[in-house]
């Protein structure tokens, strides 16, 4: 079993932190959600992803 992690990540929050993006956009709002595991034997595991319900978090845990 792998404790796991829900983040989610704004335009704003990554614009307060200074962070330079490395992409054009349409200066609307976004938002990317990250889940993160890590195993017992140090094993990292991420997925990024727009929406996050029940059947991504079946497939993260089967990956």
């Amino acid at each position: 079993m792998k404790p796991a992690c829900e983040a989610t990540i704004r335009q704003a929050e990554a614009m307060r932190l200074k962070a330079k993006p490395q992409w054009k956009s349409t200066g609307q709002r976004f938002s990317l959600n990250m889940i993160s595991a890590i195993s017992n034997k140090g094993h990292l595991q991420f997925m990024l992803i727009e929406k996050f319900n029940g059947d991504v978090f079946i497939d993260f845990c089967n990956e």
